[in-house]
């Protein structure tokens, strides 16, 4: 009879440490997943500073196309308006890259 009180209390004993282990850890994986939910917002910032530095890179090989399909001697207010885009494109890329 002694020795299975012995076991019992041993048995309880453990069960109470695992359980108490199981609840930290518990603990932990909710704080864990509050800090995963703080940086959701960072990673769609990140997805879309991504999908605008594309956009601009096209936007940029457009300008040049345009610059290369207007032949030796443009209108001169073509020519400016395409360089002004340009500059433009590269200032907001500029500001991408920051």
């Amino acid at each position: 009879m002694v020795i299975g009180a012995m076991i019992g209390a041993t048995f309880q004993q453990s069960i109470g440490l695992a359980q108490g282990k199981l609840n930290v850890l518990g603990e932990t994986v909710s704080k864990l997943s509050a800090e995963r939910a703080r940086f959701k917002p960072l990673e769609a910032a990140h997805a879309d500073l991504d999908k605008a530095r594309a956009k601009l890179t096209e936007a940029s090989r457009a300008v040049l196309e345009l610059k290369k399909s207007m032949g030796e001697n443009p209108p001169q207010a073509l020519k400016d308006a395409l360089d002004k885009a340009g500059i433009q494109v590269e200032r907001k890329r500029n500001a991408a890259n920051r």
